[in-house]
């Protein structure tokens, strides 16, 4: 009987043991349960930090690379640049040489319808006369009205005038070179008169 009692209460204690251990280890398995979601809860912390740090690194790469192409166009766009202002300091370089030769047509137009009328104020008195000239006289009585009409070239006429006439030549070229040495507005009178 005694022996029955110890062994009852043996079990009574062995199960109160296990009753125990099994209330500890389920403490233990709330502990290891809590431990597990809050590792997840960080888990989840870390990945959404990865990528935001993704998208902040791919923002930066994305950002770097317009800034790339914004510098490239900027470069083509001052290359274009300098291209044009080139190009067209050519052009205003062309337009100054055909204006200037521009001016130099009127003005000769301009010498030449002057002495043309000169010549036709002559001729009208003098017509016969005047067709009957030959081209050095032509040439000496354009000379002659220009001198009438200018007074303050004539002293560079007179010396021109003379030593071109007393080599007694009647050579289209050395008409133009007279009329160039006394007054740059006669560039093309020659041609006007047939001059030879």
């Amino acid at each position: 009987m005694e022996a029955e009692t110890t062994r009852q209460a043996e079990l009574v204690a062995f199960s109160n043991r296990l009753a125990e251990e099994e209330r500890r280890l389920l403490a233990e398995a709330d502990d290891l349960k809590a431990g597990h979601e809050s590792v997840k809860d960080e888990w989840v912390k870390l990945e959404m930090e990865q990528s935001r740090h993704d998208l902040h690194v791919s923002t930066a790469k994305q950002r770097y690379a317009d800034w790339q192409r914004a510098i490239e166009t900027a470069k083509y766009g001052r290359d274009v640049a300098i291209k044009n202002a080139e190009y067209l300091r050519y052009e205003c370089d062309q337009e100054i040489k055909r204006a200037n030769e521009l001016n130099m047509k009127l003005a000769s137009y301009d010498a030449c319808w002057d002495t043309e009328h000169c010549i036709e104020d002559f001729v009208s008195k003098r017509i016969r006369d005047y067709l009957k000239m030959s081209r050095l006289e032509r040439c000496r009585v354009v000379v002659e009205q220009r001198k009438t009409s200018n007074r303050k070239t004539q002293p560079a006429w007179n010396k021109t005038s003379m030593s071109f006439f007393k080599r007694g030549t009647s050579c289209a070229t050395n008409l133009v070179l007279l009329i160039r040495q006394t007054t740059p507005r006669f560039t093309s009178v020659a041609s006007r008169f047939n001059v030879a």
